[in-house]
């Protein structure tokens, strides 16, 4: 469900800053280099990542979930965990880090997941008053998070997107359900605060159905708060059997004015389930310059500035590229970026104290950081057990399981593997990821079931 929080929900408090929160914000100058940074989505690998690279540089690292057992709250680098409302219940979430900004203020806040870019854009100009924040505005990440906005930005700077159709009543869903190719995909708008999960339909009947049932599990959505009442109605969109092992991605950093501007690239080359699924194996790319150039064009034509990783499909026909999906903010595969020499976080942090030359400096190393030496990533231990689980149900040969346990040996024998999570200078956070994993399953059996069998079920059924 998309959740629009109204302003008048927000505390009132905060248009009374006095001038004393001020000038301890405005105080963090030049040069200042222990300004403690609050994270929030402790969950997700991003998060940790930043946590251990700042953590590094000797920055605070302040965690904040509801949740108190993560892998990055009990990273050696977190320098404090406090306890907060859930980001799914985003009014309480905002006046809480209201609450904790005015009486520690001054601390850069920057988003890891969707729902908190979307937030902090939202709600910039009272977050702004007690934290350093380096969020575009609320319409810049309606651009990007609104598939239809961000399709048609691409379109204006030469970038292609998959065939796509938006139906906004039933007379034009009735028509692109006639008139599409199949299969197709039925997907959200957008994945701030979605609870339904999208589907592969084969057929204008079952087009229509499954968009009236995803358009109807989203009823509790208040379309006046949103202002946007088609957020709610998903796309259809075209499968391209590429998705499963064609997925090239351009992530890295633009800073507000667009001069700094650095990034790097990786394929998927294994992802769970196998057709549709999350990327388990990445290995380095050369950056294609035309998409580079052209995905610089896209953050100044929408004016987003930060982290950010595009997503695109090649074609198997022409190599064309597609672009899928553009992520604005800290991303799960960000450890394997700041290896290959683009610090990330670290960008982040000196663009929101104003430290333009430090950033000028961070750009330039990584420009010219050595990346020919071929790198991949992995989640260790969760890959090796879909291997030998998915071996066992048949989903794999096991010749071709023998081949990608070869691959990751030879990227960990020469030390050119990273793992999102294990790290032997500190190893809580693999022990906490492997404990809530099994821990998980073991309090809900279906989802292991799903998450395990998953990809063979959908082998079974489809053949593919």
């Amino acid at each position: 469900m998309i959740i629009e929080v109204p302003p008048s929900s927000v505390r009132r408090t905060v248009a009374d800053t006095g001038s004393t929160l001020r000038a301890q914000i405005e105080s963090l100058a030049e040069g200042e280099d222990t300004c403690p940074i609050l994270l929030t989505t402790t969950t997700y690998m991003g998060t940790l990542a930043a946590v251990r690279h700042c953590g590094r540089l000797g920055i605070p690292m302040y965690l904040a979930d509801a949740r108190s057992v993560t892998p990055s709250r009990w990273s050696r680098y977190t320098s404090r965990r406090l306890k907060s409302p859930p980001i799914s219940r985003p009014t309480e979430f905002l006046n809480w880090l209201l609450e904790y900004g005015e009486k520690e203020p001054g601390k850069v806040l920057y988003p890891a997941c969707d729902e908190t870019a979307w937030l902090f854009a939202r709600h910039r100009q009272s977050l702004q008053r007690f934290y350093r924040l380096y969020s575009p505005s609320a319409d810049v990440i309606a651009r990007i998070l609104n598939k239809k906005r961000l399709h048609e930005a691409c379109a204006d700077v030469g970038l292609e997107t998959p065939p796509t159709v938006y139906p906004e009543n039933e007379e034009s869903l009735r028509l692109a359900a006639e008139t599409f190719t199949y299969p197709a995909l039925i997907k959200a708008r957008t994945q701030v605060f979605w609870l339904a999960k999208g589907s592969v339909v084969r057929s204008s009947q079952e087009t229509i159905r499954d968009f009236r049932d995803f358009r109807d599990s989203q009823v509790n959505q208040d379309d006046s708060l949103t202002g946007d009442p088609f957020l709610r109605w998903p796309m259809i969109q075209a499968f391209l059997p590429e998705a499963a092992e064609g997925i090239y991605s351009i992530s890295g950093f633009i800073d507000d004015s667009g001069e700094q501007f650095v990034c790097r690239a990786a394929r998927k080359v294994l992802q769970y389930p196998r057709r549709v699924g999350i990327g388990l194996c990445f290995e380095s790319a050369p950056v294609d310059p035309e998409l580079r150039d052209k995905i610089r064009a896209l953050c100044r034509r929408t004016g987003y500035y930060g982290v950010f990783e595009a997503e695109f499909i090649q074609r198997n026909q022409d190599g064309r590229y597609l672009l899928i999906d553009f992520n604005p903010r800290y991303f799960n595969q960000m450890a394997f970026d700041i290896d290959r020499g683009m610090p990330l976080p670290e960008m982040t942090y000196r663009a929101a104290l104003g430290q333009r030359e430090a950033l000028k400096r961070l750009v330039a190393r990584a420009k010219s950081a050595d990346t020919a030496e071929p790198r991949a990533y992995c989640h260790r231990w969760k890959f090796r057990l879909m291997l030998s689980l998915l071996t066992a149900l048949g989903r794999f040969e096991p010749e071709e399981a023998g081949s990608w346990r070869s691959w990751l040996d030879r990227f960990d024998r020469g030390r050119r593997l990273t793992d999102p999570v294990a790290d032997s200078d500190d190893r809580m956070p693999s022990l906490i990821d492997r404990t809530g994993a099994f821990l998980t399953w073991l309090r809900y059996p279906r989802s292991f079931i799903k998450e395990m069998l998953g990809a063979w079920l959908l082998w079974v059924v489809t053949g593919s």
